[in-house]
């Protein structure tokens, strides 16, 4: 696909802005202390939420338009459902094994049956699916977690078998919090009149799973101090991650829906928004996530939800959804995209956009509340499906897990501004969905995040580089510091694997013995034979990026272990007009083992001396054949080198669901080895052309 908008470059002066400004804004709290009688605004009766009364069918039937059928569709599929009991047996043996798939077909279909049910009663309100709505929320009435059993070692006894005496919150617990509190919230009034006791009961589970929770300990993800099982009040600092904009949104959600106590609903949003501000201070000023794209949906785009949320609950006193982070968080997944599916993966993320579908309405929104046109634009082009060359507005599944019913119900809330949004973008094309995705979804934004350290460098020729310093003790992290992929006319030249399908080791002490986590599997060297380092100790330095001239440099040399006897190693990646420079400069204290530097690419290599076609490959030059994602597009790179360096490459096979997914049946890695008798300094450049 051609670029065709022109270069916008946005400055790395926000670097010396954002430092000053970067920790402790307080932004969620500040707005909250500014209100002055907080519990007027804040109280039970879920009135801010903005959705007609269950009863309301005239509204409803307007709300929700032409997504009607589909949502009395997906909940008839639930209409013979029996919830399913998940068995201690299920706890005990994940205790052994570790295996996190274990609870999915026990607990899984439970939620997304609740959260179906519910907006089929909501679409159709004859009463049809009331009877199954009681059964699921009496069965999540009746369970002593509503979390998995990777996550009830939160316990105090860390052991997994649920406890009746305590219950703690964690990811699945939280938005199970959302999907009973949704369900409380629109049709109480209607179980009242089958038996009270339904709502009385559905409320002390919320007591007991959510609201006394939370208020009563400072959880590792609330960043307020404390251990797990401490009570509120902790001094000691912890650090936090997208579990905690997931976990404080939907339990906070939760409150502002059921919570009957007006006291408590006040101090609990007042602990929400402290909280909150603890992963606005993690996630840096300048709008990257850290954990990668993939984990985006979970972080940024909770920022919005969030934000969305409390801007509704608090009638506009909290808004802070044109906020400059707020509003860079969502413009990362503009950087991040680069084209026909394809994202900047690092971490363990996928190289392909596998939640496109889900995301396009929250890219659309975001952008649209945030006032950023670039991330609106993304949303609108992602209406056309880049794999299945479809148009179509939004998803309103609540998807696995049942997490996405509030995304659903905005999404209806959004409908009619998006249609037009949609409409308009497609009559500015003379009607040619191509034409739309192409003028919508062709950035070609370079752009510098400082905080984060990472660099996107583009240029009108169809060039994407996406390279990163940092640390490795990031969240989800791999030892890749310096690393970077290179994309071509939306064809994958140089990549990161991703990961692999969650198993046991992936969160334990053995997780970096998956090839897909290590040094040896990224675009960076192996010095001395040694590898990166693990821990935040091990980092790059001396990081800038000049994105004017397409230039990003770092030190790599403090992302290894002592063993390396590396006094630096500076990387410098150069994007000129059709060619990218990679340099490596540096000085070795001891020369002990090999020094190796790796490239990782899908494609096809064709080594010095061997053909590539009538082609005979010169000493000092690989050709890399890589394709497009539909495989109608062949890409031809020369990637030139010094002559000292040897050269050999390795095929990895797939054998996982999510690297077959993006690279079919193998990545190869092309190892330029730098001879045993070399000097202990050296300055190495490769550079990548169209053949």
């Amino acid at each position: 696909m051609k670029k065709f908008l022109t270069v916008v470059l946005i400055a790395a002066a926000m670097a010396v802005q954002d430092a000053a400004a970067q920790n402790d804004r307080h932004i969620f709290t500040s707005a909250f202390n500014s209100i002055a009688d907080k519990s007027a605004v804040f109280k039970p009766g879920g009135e801010w939420f903005p959705y007609p009364s269950y009863s309301d069918r005239e509204s409803w039937d307007k709300l929700i338009g032409e997504y009607r059928q589909q949502l009395i569709s997906q909940g008839e599929k639930y209409l013979d459902f029996k919830f399913i009991p998940v068995p201690a047996s299920v706890y005990l043996e994940y205790e052994k094994t570790k295996d996190r798939g274990l609870m999915r077909s026990y607990d899984y279909p439970n939620r997304e049956a609740l959260a179906n049910l519910t907006l089929a009663e909501l679409a159709e309100g004859k009463g049809r699916f009331m009877s199954q709505i009681i059964d699921g929320v009496w069965y999540a009435s009746e369970r002593t977690s509503w979390n998995h059993a990777q996550h009830t070692t939160y316990q105090m006894s860390r052991r997994t078998l649920p406890s009746q005496e305590e219950r703690v919150i964690t990811l699945l617990g939280a938005s199970y919090s959302m999907n009973v509190a949704i369900a409380w919230h629109f049709f109480h009034e209607a179980w009242d009149k089958i038996d009270p006791s339904i709502s009385r009961t559905v409320l002390d589970a919320l007591e007991k799973n959510t609201f006394k929770p939370y208020m009563e300990r400072n959880w590792h993800w609330m960043g307020l101090g404390g251990k797990d099982g401490e009570v509120a009040g902790g001094s000691s600092g912890a650090k936090v991650n997208n579990w905690n904009c997931h976990c404080n949104f939907f339990c906070t959600l939760a409150f502002l829906l059921a919570d009957q106590n007006p006291e408590r609903l006040v101090a609990a949003v007042e602990r929400s928004v402290n909280s909150f501000d603890k992963y606005m201070d993690y996630a840096k000023l300048d709008g990257a996530c850290e954990e990668g794209p993939e984990y985006w949906t979970m972080a940024g785009g909770k920022v919005y939800d969030y934000a969305r949320m409390m801007c509704d609950a608090s009638y506009g006193a909290i808004d802070l959804l044109k906020d400059v982070q707020v509003r860079r968080m969502g413009e990362f997944m503009v950087s991040s995209y680069i084209g026909d599916g394809w994202q900047l993966n690092f971490g363990d993320g996928d190289a392909r956009q596998s939640s496109s579908e889900k995301n396009r309405d929250l890219f659309l929104r975001y952008g649209h509340d945030s006032g950023s046109q670039q991330l609106e634009n993304l949303g609108l082009c992602l209406l056309s499906l880049p794999e299945e060359k479809k148009w179509d507005l939004c998803s309103v599944s609540p998807g696995e897990e049942g997490k996405e019913e509030y995304r659903c119900l905005e999404v209806l809330r959004s409908r009619s501004w998006m249609e037009e949004a949609k409409s308009s973008a497609l009559e500015k094309a003379g009607g040619d969905l191509d034409k739309m995705q192409r003028r919508l979804c062709s950035f070609s934004i370079s752009v510098w995040y400082p905080n984060t350290q990472i660099a996107v460098l583009r240029n009108t020729k169809g060039w994407y580089v996406g390279a990163k310093a940092g640390n490795n003790g990031e969240s989800h992290g791999h030892h890749d510091i310096g690393s970077a992929v290179v994309f071509v006319d939306e064809c994958p030249v140089f990549v990161d694997p991703g990961v692999c399908t969650y198993v046991k080791a992936t969160f334990g002490s053995e997780r970096y013995t998956l090839w897909c986590m290590q040094t040896l599997w990224h675009n960076v060297p192996l010095v001395n034979g040694q590898v990166q380092g693990q821990g935040s100790g091990f980092k790059a330095s001396d990081v800038s990026c000049d994105i004017k001239k397409g230039v990003f440099r770092c030190d790599i040399s403090g992302a290894y272990p002592s063993e390396a006897g590396l006094s630096s190693w500076v990387r410098t990646y150069t994007l000129d007009n059709d060619a990218l420079t990679l340099r490596d400069s540096y000085q070795l204290e001891k020369r002990t083992d090999g020094n190796d530097i790796h490239f990782i690419t899908p494609g096809l290599v064709y080594l010095p001396g061997e053909k590539y076609g009538e082609y005979s490959v010169k000493r000092d030059e690989d050709i890399i054949v890589t394709r497009s994602y539909d495989g109608n597009r062949t890409l031809a790179m020369r990637l030139s080198f010094p002559r000292s360096l040897g050269v050999t490459v390795e095929t990895k096979p797939m054998d996982d669901t999510r690297f077959i997914k993006a690279w079919n049946d193998a990545l190869r890695k092309i190892i330029f080895t730098v001879p045993s008798d070399a000097p202990l300094s050296g300055d190495f450049s490769f550079t990548f052309k169209r053949f």
